[in-house]
């Protein structure tokens, strides 16, 4: 067990940088197609909304999905975005 919890403690630093730079890049994009720019204050609030969507259903896709890694895999991709 405890190894188990040592090898999710090294990969979680990765988890929560992929969760940020998913956050930012969505919601920038958010801002830039909506008809109003709001600017970075935008980019700020939206991300705050998408975060919780994310860490309720991509975060366990994602730790599912790395219990067995591939280099590549379309199904993995297509599901991931899927449940992002």
């Amino acid at each position: 067990m405890s190894q188990k919890v040592s090898e999710l403690s090294d990969v979680i630093p990765y988890y929560f940088f992929s969760l940020v730079s998913s956050c930012l890049s969505l919601s920038t994009m958010m801002v830039i197609l909506s008809e109003g720019s709001r600017g970075v204050p935008g980019i700020i609030v939206f991300s705050f909304y998408v975060v919780f969507p994310y860490l309720i259903f991509a975060v366990p896709v994602q730790v599912l999905f790395n219990k067995h890694p591939k280099k590549f895999s379309l199904i993995y991709f297509c599901l991931y975005i899927f449940f992002s």
